[in-house]
């Protein structure tokens, strides 16, 4: 199972709920591999943190899982692609030419991204590579949400539909932000005193090692 994402920085539902689907999914003997992006290309602006510091703060995030792996293909692309965006489509296919054909590789994302899966480079090609797997995350909290927003995009057959519903893997919905632990963290280095509210956010989810990581490196200030 491939999980992409900024990962700017990891946070615990990054790790523990991509976990838990794949061990819903494929059980627990299945690996789950993390691919940190190089630069998405559905955003403006590439990570905060460099590609070295979110592979290692992905890869202290991740140690305690078991069979689970950091990937680093579409960094390494980019550093002879320069200025070119991850898609996703280009790292199934590698994926793929380094598997068994009779691999069940699946791709793993967030029903936000799900919504969005139609305006991906080659999505149904995508799709065919690596089925994809759904966890759902705000403002999805049931099935149905999910499947009346990608109804809405009209995007996809009657068929098609049913086969979104099929992959949706039923996990509690957590509500983790790499957005909002960015600004939490730089308001920690800007003031003395960040609030204890704040404290504890940045306590519950980020890893603990993660956060020593991104004190000793100064990171998002």
């Amino acid at each position: 199972m491939l999980f992409g994402g900024s990962f700017d920085p990891p946070h615990r539902a990054h790790v523990q709920l991509a976990a838990q689907a794949r061990d819903r999914s494929l059980g627990d003997g299945a690996w789950l591999i993390f691919v940190p992006a190089s630069r998405s290309p559905h955003k403006q602006r590439g990570p905060t943190a460099s590609d070295a510091d979110r592979v290692e703060m992905l890869r202290l995030a991740t140690r305690a899982i078991k069979h689970s792996a950091v990937w680093t293909d579409e960094i390494d692309r980019a550093v002879t692609h320069i200025d070119s965006p991850s898609f996703s489509v280009d790292t199934a296919r590698r994926a793929r030419s380094l598997l068994p054909a009779t691999c069940d590789l699946r791709w793993l994302m967030g029903s936000d991204q799900a919504i969005a899966f139609h305006r991906w480079h080659e999505p149904r090609h995508l799709m065919e590579l690596a089925r994809p797997a759904i966890m759902l995350r705000p403002p999805h909290r049931t099935l149905n949400m999910f499947l009346d927003g990608m109804t809405a995009t009209q995007a996809w057959t009657r068929s098609e539909l049913d086969r979104w519903r099929s992959w949706v893997i039923e996990l509690p919905t957590l509500d983790p932000s790499s957005t909002r632990l960015r600004l939490l963290l730089a308001e920690q280095h800007d003031q003395t005193d960040p609030g204890l509210d704040a404290s504890r956010e940045l306590l519950s989810d980020l890893n603990p090692a993660v956060a020593i990581y991104i004190r000793e490196r100064n990171l998002y200030r």
